[in-house]
């Protein structure tokens, strides 16, 4: 097996999150870790069926929460419903820390934030509602961490999920934090 660090390492995790390299060519955990979040970040924007699967492999892998997060906004640039597959089911993890729930579900909500705001932009709306084109909607998302938060037991992240619902906006999810902060 051969074994890379430094720039070497992060084109090895790169090519070999897009299918360029034998599975066996893994990168070595680089001492420096912005050249590790480096290297996540453009497994994140890499094509290929393989990079969502690296992204989970990385995040279960990974020790310090500098490359969890790392990994989060990876599968936020990421995008797509596979991404979002995954960022639900850290947000769901009740044994990850919280502070790594949150980050996922501000990264969730920023990817539908993200989108929203581009279709609008391009459709020429001003705070209009659009729907997703990568297969799923704002909505979606939004209504998920809706029912999510009746389940949630952590303050914290009950609050994340409130701002993130706020974030996407929209009649139904501004209604739904009108409602919370009444009932406070």
């Amino acid at each position: 097996m051969r074994v890379f660090t430094g720039f070497a390492g992060l084109m090895a995790l790169v090519y070999a999150s897009i299918g360029y390299a034998a599975p066996t060519e893994v990168a070595k955990p680089d001492p420096a870790p912005s050249v590790r979040n480096d290297a996540i970040l453009l497994i994140g924007r890499s094509p290929g069926t393989a990079t969502i699967k690296t992204l989970e492999q990385l995040f279960a892998e990974s020790t310090d929460d500098r490359t969890k997060q790392a990994v989060l906004s990876a599968l936020r640039a990421r995008g797509g419903p596979e991404a979002r597959r995954v960022l639900r089911g850290i947000i769901e993890r009740n044994d990850a820390p919280e502070n790594i729930r949150t980050e996922a579900i501000s990264q969730l909500a920023g990817s539908s934030y993200d989108t929203r705001k581009a279709l609008q932009e391009a459709a020429g709306q001003n705070g209009a509602s659009a729907r997703r084109g990568d297969g799923g909607a704002d909505d979606e998302d939004a209504a998920y961490l809706r029912s999510l938060y009746a389940k949630a037991d952590s303050p914290t992240v009950k609050a994340a999920m409130i701002a993130a619902v706020a974030r996407i906006g929209g009649t139904t999810n501004d209604q739904w934090v009108l409602g919370l902060a009444k009932n406070r």
